[in-house]
């Protein structure tokens, strides 16, 4: 006759077997859980480095367009100098003539005044 076998305790025969593995199993989870934790801590500064990147960028960009305004100003007035020392050098040469011709004039009627006071003095008439 066929016996019957006892019944068996699945629960104590696989228990120990699927306390191994399940033990196993949750470090592999807490430790991917944990690299997940620390790679979205990573990309989180990752971003942040990029947002700081990005505003130094446009800083040094504007720093630099600045300084290229102040250069390109600076330029328009050396050039508004330059072309007014030059009209006043040409109006100080105009002045310089000027003066000469004024010069010769005066000597001329220096001269002018000089003979007709010796005319006068002889007693001499100019016709």
């Amino acid at each position: 006759v066929d016996t019957i076998p006892e019944r068996i305790d699945l629960d104590k025969e696989v228990s120990p077997m699927l306390d191994g593995e399940s033990n196993f199993v949750g470090q592999a989870i807490s430790l991917l859980q944990r690299l997940n934790e620390r790679l979205t801590a990573l990309q989180a500064l990752d971003e942040q480095q990029i947002r700081r990147l990005e505003s130094l960028e446009y800083r040094l960009t504007k720093i630099e367009v600045q300084g290229q305004e102040k250069y390109e100003a600076l330029r328009t007035e050396l050039r508004e100098v330059s072309r007014r020392a030059q009209q006043l050098d040409w109006q100080s040469s105009k002045m310089d003539a000027s003066l000469e011709g004024i010069k010769l004039d005066t000597t001329g009627l220096k001269h002018g005044q000089d003979q007709l006071r010796g005319l006068h003095g002889t007693g001499d008439t100019l016709h």
